[in-house]
């Protein structure tokens, strides 16, 4: 797979284009969100990148996917690791370049658990840090992933346009004057799915109605390995941490979605591997759009999937309690499942919606029967 980079190319086909934006909101104590912003203290340099990984025994793959990430041709990165309680030789991995590198760190092992070992490695997050991303185990990074979404990030920043190798806007032309400069942003992007081997199997689709808060009620539009979010969008996620989260990708989308600015980049970075993984139907954006049947989805939602999105829903509001009727969608979401004539009101006029006409067909008899 050596031949693979950031060129568009790979099997599967999908299209569109995606950016999105929500609108602003404020913390529970009723205040405005206070975040940080962390510049290069030295004129000219890179901003330091972090990339959060956790781990559990995961010898297999580490070294592999350790070596695609620091082998990146941007060169300011950190990589912080938490070990969730492996039994295996993980953590002797991991030694080995904290010992010989400098560039990766060990930060605690304990069994947590997922997603709330990734809300955990939030708290690492190092003060010169300028920009957040998370890390799987067990993936293969692409040349230029990271340098691709520093790009990107940094270009919708300066309020410049987002334009792909071919010169096509990566955000949709009807949201790209959205775009609002110092807020908090969210780049993610598709991958190539592989299997065990990392032979590629597949690409994952372009959303087919791009990003929007809307769509992270009910959807995960991404893996957490394409993830890099910038300063002001890691103080937000750092000011609260859900109780009641399927996945934390999803939640990452779903509350920077709510605040601030999406990108979503139609190139894939990296090999996403495939092999006895417990998908999620709604959280992992891989499983999300076409490698999950209807029939498995509505399963999922009536066994450890059921109420997800609604809890998930109900802690965003939690978090928000102190500005009521900041997110007026996200109120009618979960105010209009409480009689079945609201329900099926919300199922024909209601904003939320997944991205393919099936699954929000699916998305729609779920939220009427009250089990999504």
């Amino acid at each position: 797979m050596n031949d693979l980079a950031l060129d568009g190319s790979g099997s599967g086909s999908s299209s569109g284009s995606s950016s999105s934006i929500g609108s602003e909101s404020g913390r529970s104590n009723g205040a405005e969100p206070q975040v940080e912003d962390v510049r290069p203290q030295v004129e000219g340099s890179k901003p330091q990148v972090e990339i959060l990984m956790a781990t559990h025994n995961g010898d297999k793959y580490l070294s592999a996917q350790i070596e695609s990430i620091l082998a990146q041709d941007y060169d300011n990165i950190l990589l912080t690791i938490f070990d969730d309680g492996s039994t295996d030789g993980t953590i002797r991995c991991i030694e080995r370049y904290v010992d010989n590198l400098g560039k990766v760190r060990l930060v605690g092992s304990e069994r947590i658990g997922l997603p709330a070992v990734f809300f955990h490695l939030l708290s690492f997050v190092d003060s010169q840090s300028y920009y957040i991303g998370y890390a799987d185990q067990d993936d293969l990074w692409l040349p230029g992933k990271i340098s691709r979404a520093v790009k990107l990030l940094g270009a919708k920043s300066l309020g410049a346009k987002l334009l792909d190798e071919t010169s096509k806007d990566i955000a949709r032309s009807e949201e790209s004057s959205k775009c609002v400069e110092n807020r908090p942003t969210l780049y993610c992007s598709r991958v190539f799915i592989a299997n065990e081997q990392l032979q590629v199997t597949g690409i994952t689709p372009i959303p087919e109605h791009g990003a929007s808060f809307a769509n992270a009620l009910v959807q995960g539009i991404a893996p957490g390995s394409t993830m890099l979010f910038d300063r002001k969008a890691a103080s937000l996620l750092t000011s609260f941490t859900p109780q009641d989260s399927p996945m934390h990708d999803w939640w990452t989308y779903l509350v920077v979605s709510a605040v601030g600015d999406v990108i979503f980049d139609q190139l894939p970075g990296l090999l996403y591997r495939q092999h006895n993984r417990q998908h999620n139907a709604n959280a992992r954006g891989v499983g999300d759009n076409g490698r999950w049947s209807w029939r498995k989805r509505i399963l999922w939602h009536f066994q450890e999937g059921a109420h997800s999105s609604t809890r998930q829903a109900a802690e965003l509001r939690r978090w928000l309690e102190g500005n009521p009727g900041m997110l007026p969608e996200l109120d009618d979401f979960l105010d209009s499942q409480h009689t079945l004539i609201r329900r099926a009101r919300y199922c024909i006029t209601g904003s939320a919606h997944r991205q393919r006409k099936i699954d929000d067909l699916v998305f729609r008899i779920l939220y009427l029967l009250g089990r999504i």
